[in-house]
């Protein structure tokens, strides 16, 4: 999921993708994934790495990020750029075979 995600946010298609994505990746979807990584990376921070402190301002902040994401998805989930983006989320690693 984050190697599509980055590719999203990179505006960085390969060519099976492209092929059925729109040209360009359009900017709430590239937000999108630029904050699907965003959020992964500092989940799996806070899993992992107990080195990491996480106060309350950061946390808010992640918090209110993901928030802000998911009423940006609300304008965009009934588009097709929409459902390219959630079907490559889902088939990244098949399709590139």
């Amino acid at each position: 999921m984050k190697q599509a995600a980055n590719a999203f946010q990179a505006a960085n298609l390969p060519r099976h993708v492209a092929s059925v994505a729109p040209t360009p990746v359009p900017q709430e979807i590239v937000a999108i994934a630029t904050s699907f990584v965003l959020l992964q990376e500092a989940r799996h921070r806070a899993d992992y790495d107990l080195t990491e402190q996480f106060d309350r301002t950061r946390v808010q902040a992640l918090v209110n990020e993901a928030e802000q994401v998911f009423r940006l998805w609300d304008r965009v989930r009934d588009t097709d750029d929409a459902r390219v983006f959630l079907a490559s989320l889902i088939f990244w690693k098949l399709w590139s075979k």
